[in-house]
């Protein structure tokens, strides 16, 4: 058996969807919404455990999550794994600010959270009668999600009512702040 050299970590935006299929990147972070379309062209594997990993978000009375965001990458490294939290951490900081800043917005902190799952050997042979998953809020907090078969029994479900936010790459992208971090 080939040894695995690179742990695929998969970042969910659970309370964010970019409207546009094709999605936007930055800083090397490519962020894709939830279209059945997207997650269907996905790795088998980067596929499997994405819809494993959305079952364990709920909003408002404990509802399904139903759009979200993702992205994901490749780590071999600790210094790769602080480089994709410092990269989610901009990110999110950014939206946050810029977005919570305007009054007309209905805007709430938590749409900006994200959750980073690295997939780690413990997942790869997990069957299916009972999946374990370690998610890091923000790049600080580890919450620990299980799935006994196929449903979550201790899912995130946000303080307050949160219905996910829709933002379009131009709503993302036009904003002052992004450009001038992100130099577009």
């Amino acid at each position: 058996m080939k040894k695995r050299t690179k742990n695929l970590v998969i970042v969910i935006f659970p309370y964010l969807f970019i409207h546009e299929k094709e999605g936007f990147e930055v800083d090397k972070l490519k962020i894709k919404p939830s279209y059945e379309e997207n997650i269907g062209n996905e790795k088998e594997e980067v596929k499997k455990h994405l819809l494993n990993i959305v079952k364990l978000f709920k909003f408002d009375r404990n509802q399904q999550i139903f759009q979200w965001s993702y992205a994901f990458a490749e780590i071999s490294s600790s210094k790769q794994r602080e480089n994709l939290k410092d990269q989610s951490n901009k990110l999110t900081t950014i939206l946050r600010f810029s977005h919570l800043s305007d009054l007309r917005g209905y805007s709430k902190f938590d749409h900006f959270n994200y959750f980073a799952f690295e997939i780690t050997g413990e997942q790869l042979v997990a069957n299916e009668d009972f999946t374990y998953y370690k998610g890091i809020l923000n790049g600080e907090s580890s919450f620990n999600f299980y799935l006994k078969k196929g449903e979550a029994r201790n899912p995130y479900i946000p303080q307050t009512e949160l219905q996910p936010l829709t933002l379009t790459i131009n709503q993302i992208k036009g904003n002052d702040y992004f450009k001038i971090f992100y130099c577009f």
